[in-house]
């Protein structure tokens, strides 16, 4: 990274995208999360399944669909992984 310059990824239309320009992230125990959605999220269901398959839009990249184990298919508005 060069000096004085935030990191960038890049989606799969190969547009640039800051990534942050913090030196650290946070962790989140997954069991402790999912424990508080499920007493303060209302109108959200909790889905416990493996994710095999991921439906990205072709030209922005993001995240339109998950194919889950058991055969089901789910769209998304926002993705927490």
């Amino acid at each position: 990274m060069r000096r004085g310059r935030a990191p960038i990824a890049f989606r799969r239309s190969d547009r640039p995208i800051p990534v942050s320009s913090f030196r650290f992230a946070y962790h989140f125990e997954q069991a402790w999360v999912g424990e508080f959605l499920q007493r303060h999220a209302q109108g959200i269901d909790r889905i416990d399944a493996v994710l095999r398959g991921v439906d990205h839009h072709p030209e922005t990249g993001d995240i339109m669909a998950l194919d889950l184990d058991d055969g089901s298919r789910h769209g998304t508005d926002f993705v927490v992984d």
